[in-house]
Formats: C-alpha cells, sequence, structure tokens
C-alpha cells in the first residue's frame, strides 16, 4: 500500500513542474491594417508545394504555389509561390493544404530566422520573396467572406489598360487650312 501511495505522490507532481511551453505570438492586424501594410493580398487555389532546404532548427521551407483568382495589392500574374515554414508551433509557420482556395496576405523578404532564401521562386521580385506564416492570418476561401468584403470596400479598381490618345486636325477638302495640333492626354 505505502508503494502505490508513493507512486500516486509522483505521477500527480508531475502535473506542478514548470513545463516549457512553446507558442508562436503574433499581432493581431485588422483586414485593413493588413492591406495598407502589407505587400500582398490575393486569392487563389494552391496547385504546388515544394520542401526545399530548412532553417537552422531543421524546420522545413515550403515554396506553395497558387493559381490566382483575384488580386487586391501586389500581384500581378496569374501565378505565384509564397514561402513560408513547417508549423512548428513556436515559428509561426504556416502549411496550405493541396488543391485548397485561400485569402493570402504577405509581405516581402530575403529570410527569416537567419536564413538566407535562395531559389528563383519570385523572379519577378528585384530582390526578396513574397512569404506569409500564421500572424499574416492565410484564410480558407470558405472562411474569408468577412475579409473579402472589407478588401472590396477599401480597394480602388483602376483600369488595366492605360494609353495615350492622339488626334490629328487635317486640311478641309475645300483647301481651308485647320490646325494640325496634336491632342494629347496623359493618365494620371
Amino acid at each position: 500500500m505505502r508503494n502505490l501511495l508513493l507512486v500516486f505522490v509522483i505521477v500527480s507532481s508531475a502535473w506542478l513542474m514548470p513545463v516549457a511551453v512553446l507558442a508562436c505570438s503574433c499581432e493581431f492586424l485588422t483586414p485593413q491594417q493588413k492591406l495598407e501594410e502589407g505587400a500582398f493580398v490575393f486569392s487563389g487555389n494552391v496547385i504546388d508545394i515544394e520542401e526545399e532546404g530548412t532553417t537552422p532548427d531543421e524546420i522545413p521551407m515550403l515554396f506553395t504555389t497558387f493559381e490566382v483568382d483575384r488580386s487586391w495589392k501586389g500581384i500581378d500574374g496569374s501565378q505565384v509561390t509564397v514561402v513560408s515554414f513547417e508549423d512548428s508551433g513556436a515559428n509561426c509557420g504556416y502549411r496550405f493544404e493541396p488543391s485548397e482556395e485561400y485569402l493570402v496576405y504577405g509581405f516581402i523578404a530575403d529570410g527569416i530566422a537567419g536564413v538566407e532564401i535562395e531559389t528563383d521562386s519570385s523572379p519577378d521580385l528585384a530582390e526578396g520573396h513574397r512569404m506569409t506564416n500564421a500572424c499574416q492570418r492565410p484564410l480558407r476561401l470558405a472562411e474569408a467572406a468577412a475579409d473579402i468584403e472589407v478588401l472590396d470596400s477599401m480597394t480602388v479598381v483602376r483600369p488595366l489598360v492605360w494609353g495615350r490618345l492622339k488626334a490629328h486636325c487635317q486640311a478641309k477638302s475645300d483647301g481651308a487650312a485647320s490646325p494640325s495640333d496634336t491632342l494629347s492626354r496623359d493618365p494620371d
């Protein structure tokens, strides 16, 4: 009986021992703040996920390629690759699921946690790579209706085509001269 009591005390005291807890700590940003402060915001479908390299803590780096459905900021092409890290609980990593649709907020960086990223995954950027993490709060598109409503209310629709309009005046057929000034108007 005494041995049973001793085992009970030892097992019970394990609950009282301090435990190191690693947790991701993020500042909460509203969709407005993320649109204003972030480098890009888009929605799209995951078409490929590749693991390339690891952090010094052996956490895999993930290169997720999306087929872009809509862009609110910073994405011009129909496909984009975004770098993230596997979630270890402490690094605020985020793993996207294949064939799922997401609303993605992100930033541009050369690397994170001492890892310089060397790849051609973002060839359209002069420096850095598009990155995201759990703190950016990527959302499955099915759960993003409220964010999309806010983004749509803040986004100004701009024409996709810019150009120059020119008009030439020519001499009339009756021989009367008319100015041949060139009129032009440049967009703002």
